[in-house]
């Protein structure tokens, strides 16, 4: 039965991906697939486990259809951050832990929060092995099969259906968390978030110790929590004190269950710091540092900039120092994911009154992802900051053209920025194109009012200098 599913599986255009060292467990692996008549071109193998969603891209097909097997060591660091990426980005993957002994608990939790599906542990039979790949791809509990299901229509955008699925089976079993919380992700993505927060409470008072429910609870009272890509930096968290504190008490709640997760270190120094306690904000970004160095590199990458998202709310040189961390641990991996620290990095520098250095890491951006619309306005917002207008201008000028819908263009702040520099180099016509695209979009901002009535008062020129404010509003 085990080995008919696998193979109904490849014929449907199933895939598999192993990142894995041992060479006899790829060798089992492959043989296992062999003798069951599937192709080996339906198999890849990797050795990084970084590399593991370009596999997935190379053997294409629906994500639905495939299966990732990863060892939980490889080159002596664990690959918790494979599956954590892996689930954010291929939702419906269907993910293997491979072991050599039985993790300790904790570490058992962190791999279920990070969406683990099975485990196998070596030395393994080769029927064993086939049956537990064939329970991935194919559940034998209903529950478990109707919850892919709701998973992959949220997935397709049809949380309507999604809901409905919930419901009926909540019916039958009306007291089951796992679909509360599939109720509440629903509504959700209806944007009916008291409802869904009232599903996930739910979920929660029927299984205290589920970690779902209260991921969710806690991601709902959140606040937003990182300066934009153009350069906003608006106040981090809900400024409801009571909403923070919330917050904290789900946080800590989960840091109970499932205490090796660097990414909750980093949120409850977050929410410790908007609380005003330092300290205990420090130690616990030092606990988040701490466990992401025994997993892949790239997870202390991850850590170290979203540190310097919290601080860049109340310290842009800390915030600075923590982005330049994550570049260094990412030193010759960098790619075009670095091209956002990049970008952050720069928006630190210019707040700190270091438009030279912003410049610097903009261009470090730039060399990475040279059409990056988000870098080219902001480095062209660094050099209006020293005031070489002309090549904010080149810059912005680039920009258009690598994006004719440029981005910028849905925001009023970056429209009256863009017009003030198109205004500073004397082209009227594109000046108040922004000018009036800033006020479309924010009928109130006066400073953008006030620039388009100078521009329609000079028909034939744009205004001198003098009748302008001397710099550009912080961007």
């Amino acid at each position: 039965m085990p080995e008919q599913i696998l193979k109904d599986f490849a014929a449907q255009g199933g895939r598999f991906v192993l990142a894995a060292s041992d060479l006899g467990f790829i060798g089992q692996v492959r043989g296992l697939l062999s003798g069951l008549g599937i192709a080996p071109t339906a198999v890849q193998v990797r050795s990084d486990a970084q590399d593991l969603p370009g596999a997935l891209a190379e053997v294409g097909g629906d994500e639905g259809r495939t299966v990732v097997l990863v060892e939980r060591f490889l080159e002596g660091k664990e690959t918790s951050y494979a599956f954590k990426r892996l689930r954010a980005q291929y939702p419906e993957v269907g993910l293997v832990l491979v072991i050599e002994s039985v993790p300790e608990p904790e570490r058992v939790m962190l791999y279920k929060e990070l969406g683990v599906d099975a485990f196998v542990r070596k030395p393994v039979a080769t029927d064993a092995l086939a049956a537990k790949i064939a329970q991935v791809i194919q559940p034998s509990s209903r529950l478990l099969r109707l919850l892919r299901m709701g998973r992959r229509l949220l997935v397709a955008g049809r949380a309507d259906q999604a809901l409905e699925l919930a419901e009926r089976a909540l019916a039958v079993a009306p007291e089951t968390p796992v679909l509360l919380v599939l109720k509440g992700d629903a509504l959700e993505r209806q944007g009916r978030m008291d409802e869904a927060r009232r599903a996930w409470e739910e979920a929660h008072f029927l299984s205290r110790d589920a970690l779902d429910p209260l991921c969710r609870l806690a991601r709902a009272v959140a606040g937003e929590s990182v300066p934009d890509d153009f350069g906003r930096d608006d106040a981090r968290g809900d400024e409801d004190p009571e909403a923070r504190r919330a917050w904290m008490r789900y946080l800590r709640r989960l840091d109970r269950l499932s205490p090796l997760n660097p990414d909750r270190k980093v949120a409850l120094g977050d929410v410790h710091l908007q609380l005003g306690q330092e300290g205990v904000a420090r130690d616990f970004f030092d606990q988040a540092q701490d466990l992401a160095a025994v997993e892949l590199p790239d997870w202390l990458a991850d850590v170290c900039a979203s540190i310097g998202d919290v601080w860049a709310a109340r310290d842009w040189g800390r915030s600075e120092e923590y982005y330049r961390r994550a570049l260094s641990v990412r030193g010759q991996r960098q790619g075009a994911r670095d091209v956002d620290v990049y970008n952050r990095l720069g928006l630190s520098l210019r707040k700190q009154g270091q438009w030279e250095r912003a410049v610097q890491a903009y261009r470090k951006g730039l060399r990475l992802d040279e059409r990056n619309e988000r870098l080219l306005y902001n480095m062209a917002m660094a050099y209006a900051d020293g005031r070489d207008y002309g090549k904010s201008r080149d810059l912005l000028l680039r920009a258009f053209e690598a994006t004719p819908n440029f981005t910028g263009g849905d925001d009023p702040r970056a429209c009256y920025n863009i017009a003030m520099v198109f205004t500073r180099m004397r082209d009227r016509d594109t000046a108040l194109r922004y000018a009036e695209r800033s006020l479309a979009l924010d009928p109130t901002f006066e400073s953008a009012r006030v620039l388009r009535e100078r521009l329609h008062a000079k028909t034939t020129a744009a205004p001198d200098a003098s009748d302008l404010p001397p710099d550009l509003p912080e961007g």
